[in-house]
Formats: C-alpha cells, structure tokens, sequence
C-alpha cells in the first residue's frame, strides 16, 4: 500500500486536525475526560460549552469514534445556533474524518462537503483546499475516479492561487496514490515525482522520503524492480 500525505492530514489525521487548533487530550493533559463532563455539565455559557465538547471529541478520537462524533457534533450544534460559521465549518470536518475512518463515506462525504461550503462562504482558500482534497480521497475510497479528479483539480486551482508550494507537493502526492490505485502507473509517477522534487526544493526531508517510498512502491507494482529498488535505496540513505 502507498503512504498517505500526511503533511494535512488533520487528515494526516492528526496533522490536519492542527489547522483547526484542536489539541488532543492525554492522560498527561491537565483535564480529563471526568472532569470535561462535570465542566459541560456545569456550563451554562455557549462558546464555552463548545469548547469542552471539541475538548472532550478530541479526547476520544484515538479511542472511541462513535464518542467523538457525538461530541463533535455537540460543538457543531452550537456553532450554527450562533453562526460561528468557521467552528461549524470545522466541526463538519472532524465529524468527516471520523466517518471516513469507520469507512462510512456516504457521512463521511456528507460532512466533508458541508465544511467545504462554510470554508468557501469564509473565503478560506487554505481550508477549503484542505476540504476538497479531502472529498477528493473520499471518491478515491469509493472508486469514482471521475469525482476524485474533479476535486483534486478544484483543490490545485486554489492551491496554486494561494502559491502554496508544500500544500500543493500534497495534492500531487494524493494524486499519484490515487492513480497507483487505479493502475494507471505512468500517471501515478507523475505526480509522484512532481511531489519529491517540490519536497526536495522546499528541503522536507521527511515528506520527501515519503514521496520515494510511493514511487519505489509505484515502480514495483509495474514489476520494474531495478528502479523500485534504486528508490527505497535512497530511502534508507
């Protein structure tokens, strides 16, 4: 299998979810989930409320899905009450990317497509690239190679309108992986190195590293072992 980006990945998941400000909670983090509960409990004030419920989603994210939806969801209740348009926006999209981690993509893209309508009102060209890359990998799940294209050329529009070098070694990425996917190989090396030589530019090591992975696993797909070789070679150097 090819890596994910996970340069956005809030999405991957966890870098995406830093666009959104949210910080996971930990056993180590000054508040557990207990003391959440008595806090939601207690509040009375909406903005706070919402707050402790994104804090309490983020808490069950890495344990309990179905926990964190209800959560976000909570958040998001309020966000539209009081048309905090990008919280709602953002909460659609937490709630999309737990969905599409049960692999529920008809809620999943359900939720995708409604933060990507609050970004697009926002005029937030970064998040809402963010959003269509991910309605993007969505359709690729679901293998409808027609709609995973037309938001990825939606998400690259607007990332080379923002010159936006990194996002953009990640939409290629995506690309790449969705055509490996496909088997569609030659088209798959193309993006794929388009992705290693703006990482090598941009001097990201470690994303690059990911992208020559991709294309050693590209290459030994094509049964062409030389060059897988010569790839994962210059991984491990």
């Amino acid at each position: 299998f090819l890596l994910r980006p996970t340069r956005f990945t809030l999405f991957t998941l966890f870098t995406l979810f830093t666009l959104f400000t949210f910080t996971p909670l930990t056993a180590q983090n000054l508040f557990p989930a207990d003391s959440l509960l008595k806090a939601a409990d207690s509040e009375t004030e909406d903005t706070a409320k919402m707050k402790i419920f994104n804090k309490l989603a983020n808490y069950y994210l890495d344990n309990n899905t179905p926990k964190a939806i209800e959560y976000y969801e909570k958040a998001k209740a309020i966000a539209e009450k009081n048309n905090y348009t990008l919280k709602a926006a953002n909460n659609y999209y937490s709630i999309g990317f737990c969905y599409l981690v049960k692999a529920d993509f008809e809620k999943s893209l359900f939720n995708f497509l409604q933060s990507a309508k609050g970004y697009e009102k926002l005029k937030d060209s970064f998040r809402l690239s963010n959003a269509l890359m991910s309605i993007g990998n969505v359709y690729a799940e679901i293998k409808d190679p027609k709609k995973t294209n037309e938001y990825y050329d939606k998400a690259e529009k607007l990332i080379i309108a923002m010159n936006d070098s990194m996002q953009l070694s990640s939409i290629y990425d995506s690309k790449g992986i969705t055509y490996d996917k496909l088997e569609k190989y030659d088209s798959a090396l193309i993006y794929l190195k388009k992705a290693y030589n703006i990482s090598v530019l941009l001097n990201d090591t470690e994303y690059a590293m990911n992208s020559l992975s991709n294309i050693g696993l590209t290459y030994k797909h094509q049964f062409k072992t030389a060059e897988a070789l010569k790839s994962f070679d210059s991984v491990k150097s």
